[in-house]
């Protein structure tokens, strides 16, 4: 028996099944370690784009607010405008209304003025003194030309005032003696806007 070769010993199937039953656990192992980095991974990413996702709905939220706040204000400029209209229309009506009626423009023609209206309105002019508000430059406090200045009745003037920087409006009472001179009484001021 010199070149007799010797007979493979038969493997065990049992020991074949451990070593493959141990070589699918070890690459269950694996498997699990990378799917939980993954998983780690995955969720390091999905907090930014949540995140993302969060910040564009706020933006579209703001652009959105944006958008009203724009149409409210359109909406209250043309509320302005409109009112500023009527208040033009206001004035107007009341120019117009305003002034002397007939008969108090021949009584005091009989007292010695010969145009009442631009004569009580430009002896007015002469009493910037009448005027109760404060004024912040040297020249102080004027009454406006006197196309502003309205004549409301045989007893009241409106006038509107200003010192170039400050401006008002006053409600006066002025009365005419029988020889023709003007006294003033100061009845209401209100400063700010005309």
């Amino acid at each position: 028996m010199s070149n007799k070769e010797t007979p493979a010993k038969p493997v065990n199937k049992n020991v074949l099944w451990i070593i493959i039953t141990v070589l699918l656990l070890i690459g269950n192992i694996i498997l699990i370690v990378r799917l939980m980095n993954a998983k780690g991974d995955l969720e390091r990413y999905s907090e930014p784009a949540d995140e993302i996702s969060n910040l564009e709905i706020n933006l579209s939220d703001c652009f959105v607010r944006l958008d009203d706040a724009i149409a409210r204000e359109k909406d209250k400029d043309r509320q302005v405008t409109r009112l500023e209209n009527q208040v033009k229309k206001l004035r107007k009506e009341a120019k117009d209304k305003a002034g002397l009626s007939r008969q108090a423009v021949r009584e005091f023609q009989n007292s010695g003025l010969r145009n009442p209206e631009k004569e009580i309105i430009a002896d007015l002019l002469k009493h910037p003194n009448l005027i109760p508000a404060k004024s912040g430059v040297v020249e102080g406090m004027k009454f406006f030309e006197q196309n502003k200045i309205l004549i409301l009745s045989r007893e009241l003037v409106f006038a509107p005032f200003t010192d170039g920087t400050k401006s008002g409006k006053m409600i006066v009472e002025y009365s005419i003696t029988s020889d023709g001179r003007i006294s003033w009484i100061p009845i209401k001021a209100y400063e700010g806007g005309i």
